[in-house]
Formats: structure tokens, C-alpha cells, sequence
């Protein structure tokens, strides 16, 4: 099961979990943090480390189950400049994040304990944008 946008406010932090998952066989919860783009990378691990800290009592809050595991999961579009910016600060992603491509598929395809993986995906085709051309009976094209 997954909730997105999982707002909380507990001891004074704010904000809210991109994504909340929760696989009821194994109790696990896992902490999605979603990035466009990876700018600030010390905010970036702070303030997902902070949803993963508060996640047991926002999954206990929310679904009324306590985690027997949380796992914390970084989504960021497959470029080169997210592959630089992870090669660039190798030793701090390698230690928050150790898991990365197959290992993270995996895990989700059976999650067993906690995980800290990095998923890059393939930058997506934006549809909501649409060019539109509109077409006008042959009468009201005519301009007097």
C-alpha cells in the first residue's frame, strides 16, 4: 500500500513524506523521498532522515500498526548530472544509500528488513502538457 504526500508535525518538525509504503506481511514501511533533482545533498539526506526518524510514529498514527522495519528509498530522475552529483559525493551516498539498481528492485520485490537504496529512474515524458490545435468551421475562420 502506498500514501503520498504524508503531511506530520511532531516535536516542532514539519513537512511530509513523498511517499509512505507499507507491506502489511512483513510490517515494513518504507520512506520514498522523490527529487527532481539532487541540489543540496546535506538537506536532502537531513531532511529525509528526519521522515525516516519520525516514520514509526506517523505509520502508527495514520494505519494504526507499528513497523517492525523502515526503509528509506531516494528517487531521482537518471541523468548525468544526478549520476554526477551522487559520483561527486560518492562516500556520503555509499553510507546513507548502500543499496542501488538490482538490490533496490529486489528489495521491493520482497522486502525483508530495513533498506537505504538509491533508485534512479528514467526521466519521464511530461503529458500533461499538451499542444492543442484548435479548429475552426470554415465560416469562422474568415476574418472581415
Amino acid at each position: 500500500m502506498t500514501y503520498p504526500e504524508v503531511s506530520f508535525n511532531r516535536y516542532g518538525e514539519r513537512g511530509s513524506i513523498d511517499i509512505l509504503a507499507w507491506h502489511p506481511l512483513t510490517r515494513i514501511a518504507l520512506v520514498i523521498e522523490v527529487k527532481s533533482e539532487i541540489a543540496a545533498v546535506e538537506e536532502t539526506l537531513r531532511r529525509h532522515d528526519v521522515k525516516v526518524r519520525l516514520a514509526p510514529a506517523i505509520v502508527y498514527e495514520r494505519l494504526g500498526e507499528r513497523p517492525a522495519a523502515v526503509g528509506r528509498l531516494l528517487v531521482a530522475p537518471d541523468t548525468s548530472a544526478t549520476r554526477r552529483r551522487i559520483a561527486d559525493h560518492a562516500e556520503t551516498f555509499a553510507r546513507a544509500y548502500p543499496l542501488r539498481g538490482r538490490a533496490v528492485s529486489g528489495w521491493l520485490a520482497q522486502p525483508r528488513h530495513a533498506m537505504a537504496g538509491v533508485l534512479l529512474l528514467p526521466p519521464g515524458v511530461n503529458r500533461s502538457r499538451r499542444r492543442v490545435r484548435v479548429t475552426r468551421p470554415a465560416d469562422e475562420g474568415a476574418r472581415p
